[in-house]
Order: structure tokens, then sequence, then C-alpha cells
């Protein structure tokens, strides 16, 4: 019914956000030049913040 949709799409935002912090990578403080430049020479994505 109603109520399992709902724990349905709570499951799924959860797993999402999971997701997201793990693929998505921190780039404060580093500038556009910096990881264009790591990601043309082939970094893998979670290091391009580093």
């Amino acid at each position: 019914g109603a109520a399992g949709t709902f724990w349905l799409y709570t499951a799924l935002n959860i797993a999402f956000v999971g997701i997201t912090f793990w693929l998505i990578p921190e780039t404060k403080n580093v500038t556009l030049e910096h990881i264009e430049r790591k990601l043309m020479a082939g970094e893998k994505l979670r290091n391009i913040g580093v």
C-alpha cells in the first residue's frame, strides 16, 4: 500500500545519500584548473580533490 511506497522512498533516499558521499569527491579549496588537470591525466574521480 501507500506505507510501503513511502518506506521504499525512504530506503532509496538513504542509499543514495550514502552513494553520494562515497562517490562525490571533496573539492573544497581546489581550483577548477587543478581538477581539470587531474581528470585529463586519468586520475580516479575519488582522488581529484586531493
